[in-house]
């Protein structure tokens, strides 16, 4: 670095005692670089490059850690596969051979597996590039839960109401078997 400038530098010599240098201005890429570096630490979701044939994480940022509570050498060099919840497998499959012909993927959900054992609901977006994915997720868990309660308060609304419509105007001598059949 040379003045807040990166230079790579090639030497060769023809002559003993005399050599020539070329510098070749890399201050735009170095920056560009750091940049991301910058951009992979502050995110507040999960980052990670995969490789699209194996699924294998090449580089994942410390929100995993965060997330997830694996430490970063415990995920990359893994396929993510080995994170995610069977029941979710057959539509990861089926988002990897979107992946493989080009197409990007957005709001796809699945769960991953917590090192406590326990599991979060992701939401991903996923970018292909050549041989390579880039992709980011963010936490849905709580929205997750919180639809998957209002769906059981609808389905029991649902069933009570069945009940006091089909029982309501029901004759006194019949309300032992209409709570038999009820239950």
């Amino acid at each position: 670095e040379i003045k807040g400038k990166w230079y790579k530098v090639y030497l060769f010599s023809e002559k003993s005692g005399y050599f020539t240098a070329f510098f070749i201005d890399e201050t735009r890429e170095r920056r560009a670089q750091e940049d991301a570096e910058q951009f992979f630490k502050v995110n507040m979701g999960l980052l990670c490059i995969v490789r699209t044939s194996d699924g294998e994480i090449l580089r994942a940022n410390s929100e995993w850690e965060e997330l997830l509570g694996y430490k970063l050498n415990e995920i990359e060099g893994k396929s993510f596969f080995e994170f995610i919840h069977k029941e979710d497998i057959g539509a990861a499959l089926e988002a990897v051979e979107k992946i493989k012909n080009g197409e990007s993927i957005s709001n796809f959900v699945n769960r991953y597996r917590c090192s406590n054992g326990n599991y979060k609901y992701f939401k991903w977006r996923v970018y292909p590039k050549e041989e390579i994915v880039y992709a980011s997720a963010i936490d849905v868990t709580e929205e997750k839960l919180k639809e998957s309660e209002l769906i059981k308060q609808n389905q029991l609304q649902n069933m009570l109401m069945s009940f006091s419509l089909k029982y309501i105007n029901i004759p006194v001598s019949e309300i032992e078997n209409g709570i038999k059949e009820a239950l």
